[in-house]
């Protein structure tokens, strides 16, 4: 049977600065970094045989991470531009507005959906038994979404850095 494991990236200079920092580079803190080891630890006895990540700086650092604390081949990390985070714009790089739905010149919610069904049919074809999906909080929701329809985007429960969620 296929397991998807879902991990947001480990907690980032601009996330601990609590600014927006969906499309922007951003690195991983030393916190992140710690978060990132210690989620690696756990994922150790999950059998983990196919990495896909965003190709954000956060989200290759975590892959790297935690790859090196499974044994996964670092370069057998598939980097996927579908599983970047939401575009916020304008919002960029400004203070954070907690439950945020459509602004204007951000990406839409229906747009962040519709990316996330197409990262969900790529999944479905991997053919791999256990797969960790490396990414970020907004598309892996929208992800949570798609594939588990009764769990709202909206309303839905906060994926936190370099938490495990299994999403089938």
């Amino acid at each position: 049977m296929k397991h998807i494991y879902f991990v947001r990236h480990g907690l980032s200079v601009m996330n601990e600065k609590g600014i927006f920092s969906g499309r922007s580079e951003t690195i991983l803190s030393p916190k992140g970094i710690i978060q990132a080891e210690q989620v690696g630890r756990q994922l150790k006895n999950y059998q983990i045989d196919y990495i896909i990540a965003s190709p954000s700086q956060r989200t290759k650092q975590t892959a790297k991470i935690i790859s090196k604390q499974i044994n996964f081949k670092i370069n057998k990390i598939v980097y996927n531009e579908l599983l970047l985070e939401r575009d916020y714009g304008l919002l960029e790089g400004k203070p954070y507005i907690a439950g945020l739905k459509d602004y204007d010149g951000i990406e839409t919610i229906e747009d962040l959906i519709t990316r996330a069904s197409k990262a969900w049919l790529i999944l479905k074809t991997i053919p791999a038994d256990n797969i960790l999906v490396i990414s970020h909080g907004a598309i892996g929701r929208a992800l949570r979404h798609v594939i588990n329809p009764k769990i709202p985007f909206y309303n839905s429960t906060k994926l936190n850095n370099a938490e495990i969620i299994q999403l089938i």
